[in-house]
């Protein structure tokens, strides 16, 4: 009976050992294995860390070049809604306006333009929505100095379709030298038409680019205003 007793009791110990997880003699091996299977991964972690760092590090260095390219850009850039509000601007934008960034930022753009030309603007803004492609146009800004600022414009929608992105190039030194050139030209040709003596100008062809009011008075006096010969273009 006893002896029953002790072989029940000794299964009984086995079994309770299998239930409380006491390690066979084998654990330790399974044990080391797993320790060095954890060890592994904790160094691909850590090299994988490494290159997360690295990879943030040149996203962020990139980041950093593009916001240097975009805020000392020599062209002003903006970007736009279809409502034409502004939700960014470089520095160079904001200087083509004379305001600071802040001053700008959820301000209308076509506010900016000078009363006259805002039609023009808007229509142009319009286009660049509807046809999503590059649009071009030249309109004048209101500024506080004393010339004004005349600036060219090409838009393009950006992939949503949600906004735009708007290139400003200043081009007032070549609508004053225009205007110069227009106001000289002009001067030229009332003082031609002023003097008395029968005046054609020509090309170093020999074409007739232009006559006063004499050469054309002479001409029909003569009956000759209606040739060719002394109309302007002619050889």
């Amino acid at each position: 009976m006893k002896n029953s007793e002790r072989i029940l009791t000794s299964g009984g110990m086995r079994r309770h050992e299998e239930m409380v997880g006491l390690p066979p003699i084998a654990t330790g091996v399974a044990m080391q294995k797993l320790i060095h299977e954890l060890e592994v991964h904790q160094i691909e972690l850590e090299m994988q860390n490494v290159e997360l760092r690295h990879a943030r590090d040149e996203v962020e260095s990139a980041l950093r070049r593009f916001t240097d390219l975009y805020d000392f850009a020599p062209i002003g850039y903006f970007t736009l809604d279809s409502g034409g509000i502004i939700h960014s601007v470089n520095l160079r934008g904001a200087s083509q306006v004379g305001l600071e960034r802040s001053q700008l930022i959820k301000r209308q753009f076509g506010l900016l333009v000078s009363a006259a030309a805002r039609p023009l603007f808007s229509d142009f803004l319009q286009k660049v929505f509807d046809r999503q492609g590059k649009e071009i146009c030249e309109v004048p800004l209101t500024t506080k100095g004393d010339l004004p600022v005349f600036v060219h414009i090409e838009a393009d929608a950006l992939g949503d379709g949600q906004e735009c992105r708007v290139a400003v190039v200043d081009i007032s030194a070549r609508k004053h030298a225009e205007k110069l050139l227009h106001e000289y030209e002009e001067l030229n040709r009332k003082t031609l038409q002023a003097l008395p003596a029968h005046i054609a100008v020509i090309d170093r062809q020999g074409r007739i680019v232009a006559v006063n009011h004499a050469w054309t008075e002479f001409a029909r006096n003569n009956e000759a205003a209606s040739s060719p010969m002394v109309a302007v273009g002619t050889n």
